[in-house]
């Protein structure tokens, strides 16, 4: 089963999508009125994702213009994913947002993860 958040994350650096006009201005997103649970899981796992690899390249000394483009794509799909979730989840996000500790972040996500599958497999 495809996640929803993987929609959301890129096959390969902002620099494959310059010219070819993939890639579709943020306010083109239309937010739905009710998520499920499932996809509220999805976000918050996307978020988590988007701010890893933004803490990641932010790390590197002397970025390349290609990082500093990966930079700001993921700032903006941080962002993207925030703005949904903050009527939902405000803690949630304002814990994402002020932690910079890469292994507390993926540890959040693994919790999340296990939360998903544990959720997915139950029989109702």
């Amino acid at each position: 089963m495809p996640s929803f958040y993987r929609q959301l994350v890129p096959y390969g650096p902002p620099s494959f999508f310059e010219d070819t006009g993939l890639q579709e201005p943020a306010h083109h997103y239309q937010q739905p009125t009710k998520y499920s649970n499932q996809e509220i899981t999805e976000k918050k796992i996307a978020l988590i994702d988007f701010r890893l690899e933004k803490l990641m390249l932010i790390k590197v000394e002397n970025p390349t213009r290609e990082q500093q483009d990966q930079i700001q794509y993921y700032s903006d799909k941080f962002q993207e994913v925030k703005n949904v979730l903050l009527s939902i989840d405000r803690h949630f996000v304002e814990t994402v947002q002020d932690s910079e500790d890469l292994d507390e972040l993926q540890q959040v996500k693994l919790e999340l993860l296990e939360f998903e599958r544990k959720t997915c497999c139950e029989i109702v």
